[in-house]
């Protein structure tokens, strides 16, 4: 059987899980037996088991090869509509859509919109069925056509059928590759440039971990049959989403304070306008999952001009009376499996696929909500809000349970309680969030729009791509509604309430990690909560009760397998043992993880973050990622490799061992690598991290990216003075200077460690503004604007070592001291310092990010300023192309990637040429194999060769550049680009492409090009590519246009 490069895909193996009681002194299991597929056969068979047979008189197993199609036993003639993003490539498409919506329709704006739709709906079904077709079917029917119209061009006819037949096989496969797109729901990788066999594959694999075979009901029975299956997931949701009636409302609302002024309110409540419509379309993803009329957000974006007035008319209509139409708001409930192999309902995770229309209403109503978030949510909550990030809970948390593992003194311990909460958004009672809004100073009218969403919705299940049941709920939140993440964050301010309560009565005390710090009940973010309280029986009965009465307010329950304590080090052992008899949840020495982040980091810090490595290695090795092109591998590393570490990063520094392997296997991945079978590099590492614009391909150096992500948590320090992670941290670790002039204290924990070792990032980029000039020392500080140093070096003598800037300042005047600055600056310096405005008001220094054009920090400018500070390290000589233009000119070539990829390692002398690989003694001989005459270095072997004139004779000044000689390709390239417009470079650089092609194919036996076929391919290569980005640049236009500023029209005269 084919192995594909010389790895074997195993099947999926079912393997009875029996255990047998083996009284042996040791028993060792292997797996011996497995089978290798193909990846063509696991595409034909993508649900084909391998089952291992019971056999007791052989170390071996028999096996069973199952290929039957189990989706088979689904009923598959009742899959609903859905709009094909291909059907976009056919200009046929579009006069479809205009057909329907160009005709006359009575009624209100709603219900003319909603027939629209339904009419859409029918009319695309039509004619994808007539006209469309099957694309695969229409692929492989019109290659045996192109088989037959080449061997009449070759006997002289109809040369005009093979040209027409390609060029149909080309939009074929591009329609192909973006149906696998679309399914796949790879959002990092655009299509093109030939991954439909990675679509195909990652579209099969996500078809196949989603496909339910059967279930396990309440008695443990296993059932397959798709009506039963159904039935139980209805009976399932419908028991979920029903109302318990709640209780305690009062005690819970009691502590919640009105927070929404009137202002606020008639914010939320002024007239709604079409381009707030037009913005919500603008923020969905294109591609997201479509609700049940099967229309996405791609079809809205891109027939916006035609449909998109009666559309924001509709929704404004809707908004404006408080109302949905009964069908509108009708949900599907797609189930994401939470394990691998699940059996039993509870292992599943429900989202909701809202129609696009309910989702436009949502988005504006989220979009007015949003800003104002962070004035009514508390500062334990640190979810969903622009101003607050998900690592000031990590840090302040972390920060925490590091005080917890280090107090080893006190007669009384501290502990922490990780809650669990079980299907939280599914569990939120209406009326709850009804109260608490109401309590807030939420307007009626505006609860009443938010009810309208919640109240309206109805469900069906999918299983296996069909819906199943109708269900009415009486409570919960969607996962899907863009509402659904800032409603829950009022739902959690009753649990928050009730804990401050606590604390301001002394029923809790929380943590303070230093006598002056703030004291730390809770922390929550959406669901994962941590409480903090006193280690004693009397706390922990009062954070049962708190508990207990949210449980009953809001619905929501936690799951007490999942919830665990921890205690510090001080807490005796009695004191440990009756809170947990009493509270009946178990005690850990620490949390593995906290929000996706180890809680506690200790000297084995490789040892904390391997699984970084772990989940990288999984990505790498997988086999779909073989079949990705040289681009999709680019973009594979730099969306999602390099990603991988980036949370991690921004509260740690990763142990530079541990970068090493890191990096070791994205070079591995990159060059190539199957299993031990090595790869030579031929560009190093640092080269690949440089900037395209230099030679590189931007990947990253994760050294300097971790330094760029830690430095920003020193900026939020400096400049967000009000928030809770900023009095935390400076209570502790600066409480008399500034994060900029704290010392690295021996007692923080290891995050806080890494965050102040990224100092030197900061005094790199940063300079401060000056406005009382309090906060800054002359000597020392960044303060001079158009010094490259921004430091003093002027010898001061009259002033104190440690003089600040507002000494010589005339705080009544609000001017300089002029007399005092000349005396004792050099006289640049004194220029510059009298250059400096001052504001008429003391209002205090500030911080500045000098690498950006907004003096606002960002991750990016900061690691482009160390990568900058590295270079200019390296001494270079004259010859140096790191500041060419041809590497701007090389990527900006409107032609494929692979093209433009195989132009970028000429152009870096990267290729395998025969005088390349001897230079690393892999051959001996680096003569031409075409020729016979020469070496072959990049510069022959794309363009030198005698034998390659017949490519290049036709282009008469083309030919005059043979007449030149190139030591290096880069040379070539300069001088072909300045001579050379864009259109017949794009043409010769993909005439290079197809000549290093056929001498690849030629080296290892496939059948080649003829020398003079090569330009003809090249042209008709070039014309493929082109023609098929002219659709993506029109509904890239259309996606973006949508966003830029337009001035208003004039008045008239």
């Amino acid at each position: 059987m084919e192995i594909l490069s010389g790895q074997p895909l195993r099947l999926t193996l079912e393997i009875s899980r029996k255990m047998m009681a083996l009284r042996m002194e040791a028993v060792q299991w292997k797996l011996r037996d497995r089978a290798v597929a193909t990846v063509d056969w696991i595409l034909k068979f993508p649900t084909a088991r391998l089952h291992h047979l019971p056999e007791s008189s052989s170390d071996h197993k028999p096996l069973w090869l199952v290929s039957d199609d189990l989706q088979s036993r689904f009923n598959r003639a009742l899959k609903p509509f859905r709009f094909e993003a291909m059907w976009l490539k056919d200009e046929r498409c579009e006069g479809v859509v205009h057909s329907v919506w160009d005709k006359s329709s009575r009624g209100d704006p709603v219900s003319k919109v909603l027939r629209k739709v339904e009419e859409c709906q029918t009319q695309l079904k039509l004619w994808d069925k007539n006209v469309f077709g099957n694309v695969r079917r229409e692929l492989a029917r019109n290659r045996k056509l192109l088989i037959t119209a080449e061997g009449d061009s070759m006997a002289g006819r109809n040369h005009a059928r093979v040209k027409f037949l390609s060029e149909e096989i080309s939009r074929l496969m591009d329609c192909e590759e973006r149906l696998w797109s679309q399914r796949s729901k790879t959002e990092w990788l655009r299509y093109g440039d030939q991954n439909t066999k990675y679509f195909h594959c990652r579209a099969t694999e996500r078809n196949k971990k989603n496909f339910i075979p059967g279930l396990e009901d309440a008695q443990g029975v296993w059932m397959e049959e798709e009506e039963k299956i159904g039935e139980m997931l209805t009976s399932y949701y419908s028991n979920l989403f029903a109302t318990v009636n709640p209780t305690e409302l009062d005690t819970v609302l009691s502590g919640v304070q009105p927070r929404v002024s009137d202002s606020m309110n008639t914010e939320l409540l002024k007239p709604f306008r079409m381009e707030e419509v037009h913005t919500a379309l603008k923020q969905m993803k294109p591609d997201t999952a479509p609700g049940p009329d099967g229309l996405p957000p791609l079809f809205y974006k891109n027939f916006w001009d035609k449909v998109g007035g009666e559309v924001s008319e509709a929704v404004l209509s809707m908004l404006n009376s408080g109302t949905l139409p009964p069908n509108l708001n009708h949900t599907f409930i797609s189930l994401i499996p939470k394990i691998k192999s699940p059996r039993k309902v509870t292992e599943f995770r429900p989202i909701s696929l809202c129609n696009v229309l309910y989702k436009l209403i949502a988005k504006v109503l989220a979009n007015r909500l949003k800003p104002m978030l962070p004035r009514l949510i508390s500062e334990s909550q640190s979810a969903f809000m622009s101003e607050r990030l998900i690592t000031d809970n990590i840090l302040i948390a972390h920060e925490t349970l590091h005080y917890l593992k280090s107090k080893r003194t006190g007669k009384t311990g501290y502990m922490s309680m990780k809650l669990d909460m079980s299907k939280a958004y599914d569990r939120v009672e209406w009326v709850y969030l009804e109260k608490i809004m109401e309590k807030m100073g939420f307007d009626k009218k505006w609860i009443n729009l938010i009810t309208m969403c919640i109240r309206s919705v109805t469900y069906s299940i999918m299983l296996n791509g069909q819906p199943h049941g109708l269900i009415t709920p009486t409570r919960g939140l969607r996962q899907g509604d863009p509402l659904s993440p800032y409603l829950f964050l009022l739902v959690t301010e009753g649990l928050h309430a009730l804990f401050e309560e606590a604390k301001d009565n002394g029923e809790i005390e929380g943590v303070s990690l230093c006598p002056s710090g703030p004291r730390i009940s809770h922390l929550l973010f959406a669901d994962d909560s941590l409480v903090f309280c006193k280690a004693t029986v009397a706390e922990s009965v009062k954070v049962q009760s708190i508990l207990y009465k949210y449980e009953l307010a809001s619905g929501q329950s936690i799951n007490r397998g999942k919830t665990n304590l921890f205690f510090s080090s001080n807490t005796r052992p009695e004191v440990q043992a009756a809170i947990k008899t009493f509270l009946g949840i178990p005690a850990i020495q620490r949390y593995e993880q906290y929000l996706g982040l180890p809680s506690l980091v200790g000297r084995a810090k490789k040892k904390s973050f391997s699984l970084i490595k772990e989940k990288i290695w999984k990505k790498l090795k997988g086999w779909k990622e073989k079949l990705l092109s040289q681009a999709g591998r680019e973009i594979l590393v730099k969306a999602v490799i390099q990603a991988i570490p980036t949370f991690t990063m921004s509260c740690f520094k990763l142990p530079k061992g541990l970068i090493s392997e890191i990096e070791t296997l994205i070079r591995k991945f990159w060059w190539g690598y199957r299993g031990d079978q090595k790869k030579i590099h031929w560009i190093s590492w640092g080269k690949l991290c440089q900037p395209k614009k230099e030679g590189g391909l931007g990947f990253k150096e994760l050294i300097k990216f971790n330094d760029s992500l830690l430095a920003k948590q020193i900026w939020r320090l400096g400049n967000n003075e009000g928030c809770l992670f900023h009095r935390v941290f400076k209570a502790k670790f600066f409480p008399n200077c500034s994060v900029y002039d704290c010392e690295v204290s021996t007692k923080g924990s290891y995050a806080w460690k890494s965050i102040i070792q990224a100092k030197h990032v900061m005094e790199l980029g940063s300079v401060w503004r000056i406005g009382d000039g309090k906060s800054v020392k002359i000597r020392g500080d960044r303060w001079l604007p158009l010094n490259s140093a921004s430091k003093i070096v002027s010898p001061v003598v009259a002033l104190p070592p440690g003089a600040m800037v507002c000494d010589i300042i005339d705080q009544n005047e609000h001017q300089w001291k002029s007399e005092l600055i000349a005396q004792e600056f050099l006289p640049h310096e004194a220029n510059i310092i009298k250059g400096i405005p001052l504001s008429d008001r003391n209002i205090p220094d500030k911080q500045v990010w000098n690498a950006s054009s907004h003096g606002v920090y960002t991750t990016r400018s900061a690691y482009k300023l160390l990568a900058l500070a590295e270079r200019n390290k390296v001494p270079t000589c004259s010859t140096n192309r790191g500041s060419s233009n041809i590497w701007r000119e090389i990527w900006s070539l409107q032609v494929p990637y692979k093209v433009r990829h195989l132009i970028w390692r000429a152009a870096n002398e990267a290729l395998p040429t025969l005088c390349n690989l001897q230079r690393r003694r892999v051959v001996q001989s680096a003569c031409c194999q075409n020729c016979r005459a020469a070496c072959e270095d990049t510069v022959h072997a794309l363009w030198g060769c005698h034998r390659l004139v017949v490519v290049w004779e036709k282009d008469a000044e083309l030919m005059k550049c043979t007449r030149h000689k190139f030591s290096v390709f880069a040379d070539l390239l300069e001088l072909v680009f300045s001579l050379r417009d864009r259109t017949d470079v794009n043409l010769l650089c993909t005439i290079m492409w197809q000549i290093w092609n056929r001498r690849n194919s030629a080296r290892v036996g496939d059948s080649i090009v003829e020398f003079n076929h090569i330009r003809a391919k090249a042209e008709e290569l070039v014309m493929d590519f082109q023609s098929a980005q002219v659709l993506e640049q029109r509904l890239s236009t259309v996606c973006a246009s949508a966003g830029r500023w337009r001035p208003p029209s004039p008045p008239p005269l």
